[in-house]
């Protein structure tokens, strides 16, 4: 009876660990294509009325952010400037550490994995 109620609680914690962070990035998404699509109105304007101008180019608006952060984030500059921020905001939010080690050790964890795939390709 002990391993079905914890092979349903890892179940459950291990659905909503991959669930959640998707959801929030979509609903992310959503409201920052809702606040870009202020700026496209007008470039919007001059396509054809029967192509969703509004809506792809305030997707491709946010994903250009989201790619120009991605690109700071690899600099110096960008890894001492998250560090910054980790430590003196995320860090002081509740359950910040535990979701930080939860995804550093599923990263570790499939990195480990993919290392070991390649090895015995090549051994």
């Amino acid at each position: 009876m002990r391993f079905v109620k914890e092979f349903l609680t890892n179940a459950l914690v291990g659905g909503v660990l991959v669930v959640l962070p998707i959801y929030l990035a979509v609903l992310l998404l959503l409201k920052g294509m809702q606040a870009a699509a202020g700026f496209v109105r007008p470039v919007a304007a001059l396509l054809p009325e029967n192509v969703p101008a509004v809506e792809l180019l305030s997707l491709l608006l946010v994903l250009l952010v989201c790619f120009a952060v991605g690109l700071f984030v690899r600099t110096p500059l960008g890894r001492a400037a998250r560090e910054r921020i980790e430590k003196s905001l995320f860090e002081r939010l509740p359950g910040y550490g535990l979701f930080r080690s939860l995804t550093e050790r599923i990263a570790g964890k499939k990195a480990l994995q993919h290392l070991e795939w390649v090895n015995c390709g090549t051994g």
